[in-house]
C-alpha cells in the first residue's frame, strides 16, 4: 500500500538531513584532503587476461577484517592483498550484488539469493534462502543491488521486494504497481524508485511516495548522494544531476550536467564532504567537487582497461576501486602523489625539468616538452625540431632558455626553438657569473667549454684547455664563493679547477677521490646543501672539509645511515633536506632542535630509480621527482602520516605433517581474540599464512612473526607471508603477526592461541602411577634378593666340603707327573741346542733378505714419486678445461632471457669432451629499444644462432668464446640488425681476431642464424635465415610438412681469395610452426658397429614429432640418441634447438 509521508514523517526525515549536516560540517575538517587537477593519480590494473575470474564486476564490499569482496559473473570474489579466491553457490550463479551482514555475505543474482559463511576449512559455504523467498513469490527474478538495515536484508529486483527480517529469518514481499527502477540507502533511509512513479520512502514494510518526485518518475535514478545541508545529488542515467532538498528536485544547474548528458551515467560514490566520482557507461571516470566542476577525467587514454565503469567503491585506506566487464582497477585518489608519463604526451627519459613564465618545461631522451600550467588539461606538448637527449634547461634571459642535448644547444622563446653555432654533445650549461649571466660553462662529452652568450646569441665560445676528460650525464657544476668551479662525471672523481681570466684554460686542477676521503670516484655527483659543498654517492653523503682539503663523512649520514647509496639530493624552501637513494624517497625535516631532524621515508612500493634521476621544488606546493621513466608531482603541503588504521590478518594455519583438506586447521574464518583452539600431541607442525587488510600498489607489505612460549624474540621483517614451526612440544602458544606497509606504518597486531595437549603417558596421574609401581619393584627386589643370597650361602657350604676331597686326590695325581716331566727335561735341552744352531743360519739368511727388501722399498718409492708428480700435473690440466668449461656455461645464454622470450622450445647442447667447438647464442630487442634505435614502434626483434667452431675440446672452446663475444659485439652493441650483414661482420672479425692473413690460419665455424619478427596481432613470425654450411629445418604450421632451407657454401673465417657475400632468405611461419637449427655432431654419431645417425634420420624426427611440446621433443631425442650410441665414443660435438613460435 503506498501512503503519503505524514507530518511525523517529514519531521523525522529533516531531523535526520539536520543531523547528516552536522556530521557533515564535522567531517570537513578531518575529511581527506583535496584531490589534484594536475597529473595523473597512482593506479593499478588487475586486468581479465591476468585474472580470468574479474569478469563483469558488478559490486564491492569490505568485510570487517578488511578482506574485500566482489560481487561478478563468476561468482564471489575475495582479495585480501595477496591472494584471490573464487567461491560460487552450487550451480555456479552469475552474481549482481552483494552486501556484509555481522560477517556474513549476502548475495544476490540470478534466481538466486543467500549468504556465504566461512568454515574452518578456509571455504565459504553458501546458504541458500531461496526456498524462503519462493514462499512469498514465486519465481525469483534478477536480483540487483541488496540494501541492509540494522534489522533487515533488503534484495532488490524490478519484480518487487524481498525483505528478509535477520530476526525471524523470514521474508516480506513488496510487488510494485509498474515496475522498481532502483533503490538506495542515504542518511539511513531507503528510497526506491518505480518506473512512471516517482520516488517511495521505504518504513516498516511500507511505501510512502515522496512529494514532488514525479519530476524523476521516467529518468533511471543510477544513485542517490548526500551533498550538504540536509541535501542530496542525484544522479539520473541520460538526464544528468538533480538536487534533492528534502522537499523538491530541481536539476543541478552546473558543468558536470552538460557532459552527463552527453554520455549515461552508470553509478555514482561520495568521496568525501568535497568531492564525488562519477562512472560513466562510455565517458570513463569523473572526478567532480561539490561546486560541480570538473576536477579530472580518467578514461581509457590514460590507462583504465575500459571507459565502462559498472561500480565505485572506497577502501579502508580510501583507494578508489573500479568495476569493469573486464577487471578492477585501484586508484590512490587523495595521494599527494601525480605521474606525467606518456599518456600526458610526456615521451622519453626525464633529464631535467624547469618552471618557465607559467609552463612546465622537461628535457627528456625523445625533445623539450613543455606543459601549460594554467591550461586544465595537463598535456604536454613537444617543441618542434627538439630531437635527441636534452640532459640540461636552464634559464638564459627574462624571456628565453637553454638547452643543451646531443647536437648542441637549442635557445627557446615563446616556445620557439633556434639551434645556436656550437657543435657537441652537451649535458650541462651553467652560468658563471650570476650577475650579468654573460659568461657560460658547457660541459660536454667532448671537453669543457665557455661561452659569450648576449642577446640570445652566442658571441664567442672557446673550448678550456688542460681539462681532458668526457662529461655525462652525472655531470653537475657548482661555482664557490672563491671562484672554484666544482664538477664530477662517472668515473673520475670529483674535480676541482680554476679558469685563467681569459676562460680559455684552466689555472689549476685537482682531482678527488679515495685519497681525499671520497669512498669511490665513481658515480659523484656536486650539491651545495646547507650552505656547504656536498657529494652525493654510492655510500652516503660527503662534506666539504676546506681546512684538511678533503672530504669527510657529512653529519647527515647519522639520520640516513651508513653505506646508503644517495642519487640526488636538495633543499626545499623551509630548510628541509631531501633524497633519493636506491630505494626511497627520504626526507629529513628541520626541527626545534637546529642540529636534529626528524627522517620519513615516502611512497617506497612506486620508487624505481634510474641513473638520471633528480628532484626540483618548482615552488613552495609542489616538487617534481624523476625516479623512473616517469615524473612525480609532489604536493609539499599534503599532511602527510603513517597510516596505522590496517592490521595483521592470519589466513591459514595448516598441520604440516597431514595431506589434503585434513590439513587445514584454521581458515581465517572469524573468531573472537580469546577463543583457543586444542590438537592432540601429534599435532605439532604448523604452517601459518598471513596477510594485511592494507593493499599496496606495488612493493608487498613486511611481516613479523613471534609464536610467545617458544620464540624469544620477534623475527626480522619479511616479505614472506609464510611462516613454519615444527616439532613443538606440548604447551599453551599464541601466534602473532605483525605487519608494516611500505610508508613505515605498523599496524595492528593479529594473534592465534593454541594449545597442544601432552601424550596420555605425559600426564600428571600417569607420571603417578609410574612412580608407584616403581616403588613396589623396589619392594620386591630386595625382598627377594635377601631370599635368594640365603638359598646361594647353603649350597656354597657343601660345595666347598665337596670340592677339598677332590683336591686332596688330584694332589697325589700331581705328585706322580712331576716325575714324569723331569725325565722329559733332558731330552728338552738336548733338542733346544739343536734348534739354537738352526737359527743361526735361519738370521744369516734373514739380514740378506732385509737388505733386498730395502733395495725395493727404494725403488717404490721412486716410482710412487713420478706417479704422484703425473698425477698431480694432471689434475691441473683437467682444473684448467674444468675452468675453461665454466667460462664457457658462463657465456651462453641466460636460460630465464630465454624463457622470457620463448614460451615453447629446447637446447640440447652436449660437449665431446669437458668444453665444446659448438655453442648456440640468443639475443633480444624489446620494443622499447627497437623504437629508441630506429624509430619503429611497437617492434621487437629476436636473433638465434647455432654455431659450430673448427675442432672440439679446449681449442673449439676458445673459438666458441670469440665468437660469441663478436655476435654480441655486432648486434647488442653496434646494433647490425640484417642476418647478412652480421654474417659478413663476423667473417671480417674473425679473420682480424685470428689474423688469418699473416698466420695462414684456417680456422673458422659454420653458422645458422635467424631473425624472428612477430607480425601485427602476433599470429604470424617472419622468419630471415642466413647460414654459412648450415641448414634451416621448419614446418610452417603444425600440419604442414617438415621443409629445409640450405644455407651458403660458405664458411665464417679461414683462407679467403675473395670478399664472401651471404643471403636472406625469408619465411612466415603461422602460429603453432616450427624451426630447428643443428650442428653436424648429430649426423656423424655412430653406433657400435660405425652407422651413422644421418640427416635422413634426423629429419624424419622432426617430421615425426614436430607437434609434441618441444620439452617432449628434447626428452625422446635424448632417449633416441641413447638408443642410437649405446657405448660407443662420441666423435662430436652436439647443438639443436628447436622453437616453436
Amino acid at each position: 500500500m503506498i501512503l503519503l509521508m505524514n507530518m511525523k514523517q517529514k519531521l523525522l526525515f529533516g531531523l535526520t538531513c539536520l543531523l547528516w549536516s552536522c556530521s557533515a560540517v564535522f567531517a570537513q575538517n578531518n575529511d581527506n584532503p583535496g584531490i589534484r587537477k594536475k597529473g595523473l593519480p597512482l593506479m593499478k590494473s588487475y586486468a581479465l587476461a591476468n585474472f580470468p575470474i574479474l569478469s563483469h564486476n558488478y559490486q564491492f564490499v569490505q568485510d570487517s577484517r578488511g578482506i574485500i569482496f566482489i560481487a561478478n559473473n563468476q561468482g564471489l570474489i575475495e582479495f585480501d592483498g595477496i591472494n584471490w579466491r573464487q567461491h560460487q553457490t552450487p550451480e555456479q550463479t552469475s552474481l549482481k550484488t552483494l552486501a556484509c551482514v555481522k560477517d556474513r555475505i549476502y548475495v544476490g543474482g540470478n534466481g538466486e539469493l543467500g549468504y556465504f559463511i566461512p568454515d574452518k576449512q578456509a571455504n565459504f559455504t553458501f546458504i541458500s534462502l531461496a526456498k524462503q523467498a519462493k514462499r512469498v513469490k514465486l519465481p525469483l527474478p534478477i536480483f540487483t543491488k541488496i540494501i541492509t538495515t540494522s534489522s533487515q536484508v533488503i534484495f532488490f529486483s524490478a519484480k518487487g521486494l524481498y525483505i528478509y527480517h535477520l530476526a525471524n529469518q523470514k521474508f516480506d514481499y513488496l510487488a510494485p504497481h509498474t515496475r522498481f527502477l532502483s533503490i538506495f540507502q542515504a542518511s539511513q533511509r531507503v528510497f526506491v524508485q518505480e518506473d512512471g512513479k516517482g520516488l517511495f520512502l521505504l518504513e516498516q514494510n511500507k511505501l510512502s511516495f515522496v512529494k514532488n518526485s514525479e519530476v524523476v518518475a521516467s529518468k533511471k535514478i543510477q544513485c542517490f548522494l548526500p551533498y550538504a545541508q540536509g541535501k542530496f545529488l542525484v544522479g539520473t542515467q541520460y538526464n544528468g544531476l538533480y538536487l534533492y532538498n528534502g522537499e523538491t528536485f530541481s536539476e543541478w544547474d552546473k558543468t558536470i550536467n552538460n557532459r552527463l548528458k552527453a554520455t549515461q551515467l552508470y553509478t555514482g560514490l561520495r568521496l568525501s564532504s568535497q568531492y564525488f566520482a562519477l562512472g560513466t557507461r562510455d565517458d570513463g571516470l569523473l572526478l567532480v567537487n561539490n561546486q560541480g566542476d570538473i576536477i579530472q577525467k580518467i578514461g581509457k587514454a590514460v590507462g583504465l582497461p575500459s571507459s565502462i565503469i559498472f561500480s565505485l567503491f572506497l577502501d579502508y585506506q580510501q583507494r578508489l576501486w573500479l568495476g569493469f566487464p573486464q577487471g578492477l582497477t585501484q586508484i590512490d585518489i587523495f595521494s599527494a602523489l601525480r605521474v606525467y608519463n606518456q599518456k600526458l604526451g610526456l615521451e622519453g627519459i626525464p633529464y631535467d625539468a624547469l618552471q618557465f613564465q607559467e609552463k612546465l618545461y622537461v628535457g627528456t631522451s625523445q625533445g623539450v616538452f613543455s606543459q601549460d600550467l594554467r591550461a586544465s588539461s595537463g598535456q604536454f606538448v613537444k617543441l618542434p625540431e627538439t630531437n635527441g637527449v636534452n640532459r640540461s634547461l636552464t634559464q638564459v634571459s627574462t624571456d628565453g632558455l637553454l638547452s643543451g642535448y646531443t647536437r648542441g644547444i637549442y635557445h627557446i622563446r615563446n616556445d620557439k626553438v633556434s639551434p645556436l653555432p656550437f657543435q657537441g654533445n652537451v649535458v650541462r650549461i651553467t652560468p658563471l657569473d650570476t650577475t650579468t649571466r654573460n659568461t657560460w660553462l658547457i660541459c660536454a662529452e667532448e671537453g669543457l667549454y665557455t661561452a659569450n652568450i648576449a642577446q640570445n646569441k652566442i658571441l664567442k665560445y672557446t673550448k678550456v684547455k688542460g681539462v681532458k676528460v668526457a662529461f655525462d650525464e652525472l655531470t653537475r657544476v657548482i661555482l664557490d664563493k672563491k671562484g672554484f668551479v666544482w664538477t664530477s662525471n662517472a668515473n673520475n672523481g670529483v674535480m676541482k679547477l680554476k679558469l685563467t681570466v681569459q676562460g680559455d684554460s684552466v689555472q689549476s686542477l685537482q682531482f678527488y677521490d679515495k685519497a681525499k676521503g671520497l669512498p669511490s670516484s665513481r658515480n659523484n655527483r656536486v650539491f651545495y646543501i646547507q650552505n656547504q659543498l656536498t657529494i652525493a654517492t654510492q655510500k652516503g653523503l660527503y662534506q666539504y672539509n676546506i681546512t684538511q682539503d678533503k672530504f669527510e663523512a657529512h653529519p647527515l649520514m647519522q639520520q640516513i645511515g651508513d653505506k646508503c647509496p644517495i642519487l640526488w639530493v636538495n633543499e626545499d624552501y623551509k630548510g628541509n633536506v631531501w633524497m633519493l637513494s636506491d630505494r626511497d624517497i627520504i626526507v629529513l625535516e628541520k626541527t626545534n632542535n637546529p642540529t636534529a631532524y626528524r627522517k620519513k621515508v615516502l611512497f617506497h612500493d612506486i620508487v624505481k630509480l634510474k641513473k638520471s634521476p633528480f628532484i626540483h621544488f618548482l615552488d613552495e606546493q609542489n616538487a617534481l621527482f624523476s625516479v623512473s621513466d616517469e615524473l612525480l608531482l609532489y604536493d609539499l603541503t599534503h599532511t602527510t602520516r603513517q597510516d596505522t588504521s590496517f592490521s595483521a590478518l592470519i589466513r591459514l594455519v595448516e598441520w604440516e605433517r597431514a595431506a589434503g583438506k585434513d590439513s587445514i586447521l584454521f581458515g581465517g574464518e572469524y573468531q573472537s581474540t580469546d577463543t583457543r583452539a586444542t590438537f592432540g600431541y601429534k599435532v605439532n607442525d604448523f604452517r601459518f599464512t598471513v596477510a594485511a587488510n592494507y593493499l599496496p600498489f606495488a612493493q608487498p607489505n613486511r611481516f613479523q612473526f613471534f609464536l610467545e612460549g617458544y620464540d624469544q624474540e620477534w623475527s626480522g621483517w619479511t616479505t614472506n607471508p609464510r611462516k613454519e614451526y615444527t616439532n613443538l612440544p606440548a604447551g599453551d602458544y599464541t601466534f602473532k603477526v605483525k605487519v608494516r606497509n611500505n610508508e613505515g606504518g605498523i599496524g595492528k597486531v593479529a594473534s592465534f592461541k593454541f594449545t597442544i595437549r601432552a601424550a596420555w603417558y605425559l600426564t600428571r596421574w600417569m607420571n603417578i602411577a609410574i612412580l608407584f609401581f616403581i616403588a613396589l619393584l623396589f619392594v620386591g627386589f630386595f625382598w627377594w634378593n635377601a631370599y635368594r643370597l640365603r638359598r646361594e650361602t647353603d649350597r656354597l657350604e657343601t660345595l666347598v666340603s665337596e670340592r677339598t676331597e677332590e683336591i686332596t686326590k688330584q694332589r697325589d695325581k700331581v705328585q706322580a707327573s712331576f716325575q714324569k716331566l723331569e725325565e722329559q727335561r733332558g731330552d728338552l735341552i738336548y733338542k733346544n741346542v739343536k734348534l739354537e744352531q738352526q737359527q743361526e743360519v735361519i738370521m744369516a739368511q734373514a739380514e740378506s733378505l732385509q737388505e733386498t727388501l730395502e733395495e725395493l722399498q727404494i725403488e717404490k718409492k721412486e716410482k710412487e714419486d713420478a706417479l704422484k708428480l703425473v698425477e698431480e700435473r694432471n689434475h691441473y690440466y683437467t682444473s684448467g678445461i674444468r675452468y675453461a668449461e665454466t667460462i664457457q656455461k658462463a657465456i651462453l645464454p641466460d636460460e630465464n632471457v630465454i624463457k622470457s622470450v620463448l614460451e615453447d622450445y629446447f637446447i640440447l647442447y652436449r660437449p665431446k669432451d669437458i668444453v665444446s667447438g659448438d655453442f648456440y647464442w640468443f639475443s633480444h630487442i624489446s620494443e622499447n629499444v627497437h623504437e629508441q634505435l630506429t624509430g619503429e614502434k611497437n617492434k621487437s626483434i629476436t636473433f638465434i644462432a647455432v654455431i659450430d667452431c673448427t675442432g672440439h675440446g679446449v681449442p673449439g672452446a676458445f673459438m666458441s668464446m670469440i665468437g660469441n663475444t663478436l655476435l654480441n659485439e655486432i648486434v647488442n652493441q653496434r646494433h647490425f640488425f640484417d642476418p647478412i650483414r652480421v654474417l659478413e661482420m663476423l667473417n671480417i672479425k674473425i679473420r682480424l681476431s685470428l689474423k688469418q692473413e699473416e698466420t695462414y690460419n684456417v680456422d673458422g665455424m659454420d653458422v645458422c642464424f635467424c631473425r624472428l619478427e612477430k607480425l601485427q596481432g602476433g599470429k604470424q613470425t617472419l622468419v630471415t635465415f642466413t647460414g654459412a654450411r648450415r641448414p634451416l629445418y621448419y614446418k610452417e604450421s603444425e600440419d604442414s610438412p617438415l621443409q629445409e632451407l640450405k644455407g651458403d657454401r660458405k664458411v665464417i673465417g679461414g683462407l679467403q681469395r675473395k670478399k664472401r657475400v651471404f643471403t636472406n632468405q625469408k619465411i612466415l611461419l603461422n602460429e603453432g610452426g616450427a624451426l630447428y637449427l643443428t650442428t653436424d655432431g648429430l649426423l656423424g654419431l655412430c653406433d657400435p658397429e660405425g652407422q651413422k645417425f644421418g640427416s635422413l634420420q634426423m629429419k624424419a624426427f622432426f617430421e615425426q614429432h614436430a607437434h609434441l611440446p618441444m620439452a617432449e621433443q628434447k626428452k625422446i631425442l635424448v632417449e633416441k640418441i641413447h638408443h642410437h650410441q649405446q657405448d660407443a665414443e662420441q666423435r662430436d660435438d652436439m647443438t639443436i634447438m628447436g622453437i616453436r613460435v
